[in-house]
């Protein structure tokens, strides 16, 4: 899957499938994707906007990844004392 692709799906209108929608959370919490291509994503989401499948998956992917990076974060201070 690349990011491209996904951008160019939302921008001609297409619904984001789970996996996309999670590909770019992960991607972007790792700092796998860059900062223009997420702008250039969020851009096409705020233009043509997000059906109710997106708009609950987007939130529930974001907080498990916010999960996963906060452990890794804890878990890596631990190991510094």
């Amino acid at each position: 899957m690349r990011m491209y692709d996904i951008i160019n799906h939302k921008k001609i209108g297409g619904a984001l499938s789970e996996e996309e929608i999670r590909f770019f959370v992960d991607g972007f919490t790792r700092s796998e994707i860059p900062d223009y291509q997420a702008s250039a994503l969020l851009m096409a989401i705020c233009i043509q906007g997000m059906d109710e499948k997106e708009t609950a998956v987007l939130p529930y992917r974001r907080y498990a990844s916010f999960r996963r990076y906060s452990r890794l974060v804890l878990d890596s201070g631990r190991q510094s004392r």
